[in-house]
């Protein structure tokens, strides 16, 4: 399965919706259905005060290291 980010200008969101609404492969997911309890924030939080700077990388250094293809 493939996902895609498409970002759609406001004023042409509703036609969007209705061209695609009726093929039945296709999920729809608003930023707004994603929810995160403050217990996940929290968890999250806390493995950020806990992480050791020494284990992270430079993106910079490592993007092109990456096989994307």
């Amino acid at each position: 399965m493939k996902q895609i980010l498409l970002n759609i200008p406001d004023n042409k969101y509703a036609a969007f919706l209705e061209a695609i609404k009726n093929l039945d492969f296709i999920r729809i997911y608003n930023e707004n259905d994603v929810v995160v309890t403050e217990e996940e924030k929290q968890l999250i939080r806390e493995r950020i005060r806990n992480s050791k700077p020494e284990y992270g990388q430079n993106w910079d250094q490592i993007k092109d290291s990456f096989n994307l293809g």
